[in-house]
């Protein structure tokens, strides 16, 4: 497993998380407590790979787009974790995005910004990091929303653009809406949607395992490896288009449940470097899925909650 894995961070932001017993809609809402954490999904995503990776030798580097005036704060969240970075630094400010979450339902309502704008040339210099960085990793995790200025195909852009250095570098995509659409046609390994994103997809809402893994088939025919669609309390299901596995959801208290679908992504990443079958990845990326959900706030998941998790994680193949 060593080598570098790369974590693509196109929106950085600072998540401000707030508990509330019950949400009273246009009324007073008392906070029972709160935190502000630095975040975004490529974030979180190398935060979870380098817990993952610990001990392995391998090296974590997140890489992406960065305000000058957050440069400071984000650079030293990630080497307080012992995360390498690579930033192609742009005007404008680290974004800020707001988390309700209500204990009683256990539901999180959240509101996001969208960023400052990024320029041409702060796009075509991303690029060509990626492509220097590329030779030299044994993966990129492309995830999460892209500010404006971005277009729809740029994480297919940035795809091709490390394909092109390094025809065997391991790619896992987990966008939404066009940034999706579009980076599946770079035909990554790995493609991680959520339920709903998967349905924007396919153009209709989609139910039952059946429907599901028809859709991910789908996705396979355009050259993708793997499809592993998150579905919340309802579970994951993965899928190489010949064989599919579900994983239901863990029995574990839930105490926030932002940055588990980024944890899940990284844990399909490390799993699938590792070589392993398609039932075990689930397990793995389920298993540090629960290492985020039973943590507050933004913390994620750990080494040590991962390993006990993977047992209790159960994975059931299905008839395809």
């Amino acid at each position: 497993m060593s080598g570098l894995y790369a974590s693509v961070v196109l929106n950085p932001c600072m998540d401000h998380t707030a508990h509330i017993s019950g949400f009273n809609y246009g009324g007073l809402n008392r906070v029972v407590k709160s935190r502000a954490d630095i975040g975004g999904k490529g974030v979180n995503v190398g935060v979870v790979l380098k817990n993952l990776l610990a001990g392995s030798g391998a090296e974590v580097l997140c890489a992406g787009f960065c305000s000058e005036s957050a440069m400071g704060g984000l650079e030293g969240f990630l080497k307080k974790n012992g995360i390498a970075s690579d930033f192609v630094v742009c005007p404008g400010r680290l974004r800020t995005n707001i988390k309700i979450f209500e204990e009683k339902t256990g539901t999180m309502t959240e509101f996001n910004e969208r960023g400052d704008h990024v320029g041409d040339s702060h796009r075509r210099e991303l690029v060509k990091k990626i492509s220097l960085l590329a030779p030299g990793a044994k993966a990129f995790v492309f995830s999460g929303s892209a500010p404006p200025g971005v277009e729809d195909g740029y994480y297919r852009e940035l795809i091709c653009a490390a394909r092109e250095a390094n025809p065997d570098v391991i790619v896992a995509l987990d966008a939404d809406g066009g940034l999706l659409g579009e980076g599946i046609n770079a035909a990554p390994d790995i493609v991680k949607p959520n339920l709903f994103e998967l349905s924007g997809l396919a153009g209709e809402k989609l139910s039952g395992h059946a429907e599901i893994i028809k859709a991910c088939r789908v996705v396979i025919d355009k050259g993708v490896k793997i499809v592993c669609v998150s579905m919340g309390a309802e579970g994951a299901i993965i899928t190489d288009g010949a064989k599919a596995y579900f994983a239901p959801a863990l029995d574990i208290l839930v105490k926030g449940v932002q940055g588990a679908g980024d944890s899940l992504t990284a844990g399909l990443c490390v799993s699938y470097a590792e070589g392993a079958p398609l039932g075990e990845m689930l397990r793995s990326a389920a298993a540090a899925a629960g290492g985020s959900l039973i943590r507050e706030g933004t913390l994620l998941c750990g080494k040590e909650d991962y390993l006990q998790l993977k047992d209790k994680v159960k994975v059931i193949e299905i008839d395809v």
